[in-house]
């Protein structure tokens, strides 16, 4: 190898090896390679990893495209021994809450050189996800806009019986290494989190961890659940049920919208909700609407003035809530700065998907729900996008939690121009506008039936694209190759980039 590295040295100039007297693993090694570069950004590339001809072009538009990038990440696929290549990964818009739990950039990365420095390079405790602690840290010094997604493969990652691309559980001390700097990173961020392995992961060895949250985080951030409804006391008594069963009564204030039911046992049960003694219970009658038909938004809207927690979440009595613990997950997420919306996975009762997100772009131009009708453990696409918490475009009005003084800012849901339909998205796009991000996380999981609910009218999408076009930073959006099905990414591809010149050759180097 050294008489290798050498005599590619004396062929060409560029190259510089390094040959440090002991072992430093991965961490030090480059540590070593990084203190001999001049240029202004770098690349991590394993050694046995390929680079396609034109990835350093789609790097060089790109840094030349965002003058002040800091980091820079490229789509990926993998190849095998026989030189076939598979498992192609398009990737979305910067997703910062995926960030902290999934190292989703991967391959390939280049980072400023200047910012590598500042936090210190790598780290050899967290060799094994040395790049996952790297790139943490790095994310906490830059601003979104400075973080690029490249929307072209420009890595292939070599796949063989000793390399993570075949299975993440090769290198046994990776798990570990990657969970102590997620950790670390929730520290640093004053998260009240600790990163766990959930059973779908350990089972197929994906190093895609989740946080559990401090129980205190709901404690300190009482919630109202407003619900909606009219008659149909069968539905509201289980949605009712399930939440006694899973939620903390110290921590939940029940406020039951009803839109004029007129059902013997519809009132006889709104009748006594008030005198609960396991929860605080209210009852609020909804005057006549002045349109047709159920209007979930307006319903909404009227609870939500009369909340007087930090947290609101807005329930549809559709919903059952499975499992303690799916509202402590929601509220962590929500007390992540910049996040102001989050949504959980929904389920139908045969155990397929119903909503993982809502997303923008596909060809009917309409609002769609991720993942729909896909099996509950299906890996998904990609990242393992139905089990990894990540940014969306939207989430469901059928359970979606936002803080209080965001809905008000707002003015709520848009009744006028949504009347139950879309609603939900359009509150997270105005969210948006403001710089709030919206989330959805896979812990929560609910069970729902939301077919008469879930018809969406076309006639009123035009209402919903005639909302001010100007995509705020971040708005996860697919990559231009991946099919909108696919993934959380939800808008129109971005406009090809004409070829500048050349990046200067010293801009960019390469640690191998």
């Amino acid at each position: 190898m050294r008489r290798l590295l050498t005599e590619a040295a004396r062929t060409d100039p560029r190259i510089k090896p390094v040959f440090r007297p002991t072992n430093g693993h991965i961490a030090l090694a480059t540590n070593s390679a990084l203190a001999t570069a001049t240029g202004e950004f770098v690349a991590l590339v394993d050694h046995d990893d390929l680079l396609p001809p034109d990835a350093l072009l789609h790097i060089a538009q790109a840094v030349l495209a965002h003058p002040t990038v800091g980091y820079l990440y490229t789509d990926e696929d993998k190849v095998d021994d026989s030189g076939h290549h598979y498992d192609p990964q398009f990737k979305g818009d910067w997703s910062p809450e995926m960030a902290i739990t999934h190292n989703y950039t991967h391959h390939l990365s280049v980072l400023r050189r200047s910012v590598v420095t500042a936090v210190g390079g790598l780290r050899p405790e967290f060799n094994g996800a040395q790049d996952l602690d790297l790139f943490l840290r790095c994310f906490e010094r830059l601003d979104p806009a400075a973080i690029v997604h490249v929307p072209f493969v420009c890595y292939h990652w070599r796949a063989h019986a000793e390399s993570t691309a075949a299975r993440g559980d090769q290198k046994g001390y990776l798990f570990d290494a990657a969970r102590l700097a997620i950790a670390e990173a929730c520290t640093r961020r004053g998260l009240r989190a600790t990163p766990v392995l959930p059973p779908l992961a350990r089972q197929y060895a994906l190093c895609l961890h989740q946080l559990q949250w401090d129980p205190a985080v709901l404690r300190e951030h009482p919630v109202t659940i407003v619900i909606p409804t009219r008659n149909r006391a069968d539905r509201l008594a289980r949605c009712l049920a399930s939440l006694a069963r899973t939620t903390p009564p110290e921590s939940v204030r029940l406020l039951v919208v009803d839109a004029g039911s007129d059902e013997p046992a519809a009132l006889a049960l709104l009748a006594g909700l008030p005198a609960r003694t396991d929860r605080h219970c209210r009852v609020v009658t909804a005057p006549p609407s002045p349109g047709e038909g159920f209007d979930h938004s307006r319903l909404f809207n009227l609870g939500a003035a009369q909340a007087d927690t930090p947290l609101l979440l807005l329930l549809s009595p559709d919903v059952e809530a499975l499992q303690p613990g799916w509202l402590e997950d929601l509220v962590g997420w929500a007390s992540v700065p910049g996040v102001g919306i989050v949504g959980p996975k929904l389920l139908y009762p045969d155990g397929t998907i119903a909503n993982a997100g809502l997303g923008l772009g596909r060809a009917d131009s309409l609002p769609h729900a991720l993942f729909a009708h896909t099996s509950a453990d299906d890996l998904g696409y990609v990242v393992f996008l139905p089990h990894a918490a990540r940014n969306v475009a939207a989430v469901s009005g059928a359970c979606l939690l936002t803080r209080t003084a965001l809905h008000r800012q707002l003015g709520g849901f848009a009744p006028q121009s949504f009347p139950g339909a879309y609603n939900d998205v359009d509150y997270c796009l105005r969210a948006a506008r403001l710089g709030e991000r919206t989330v959805f996380t896979p812990q929560a999981v609910l069970q729902c039936d939301l077919a008469p609910a879930c018809e969406r009218q076309r006639g009123r999408a035009g209402r919903l694209h005639r909302r001010p076009r100007r995509r705020p930073r971040p708005l996860p959006r697919r990559g231009p190759r991946l099919p909108a099905a696919a993934t959380a990414a939800q808008s129109p591809p971005p406009p090809p980039v004409r070829p500048p010149s050349p990046l200067p050759r010293d801009r960019l180097q390469f640690r191998l």
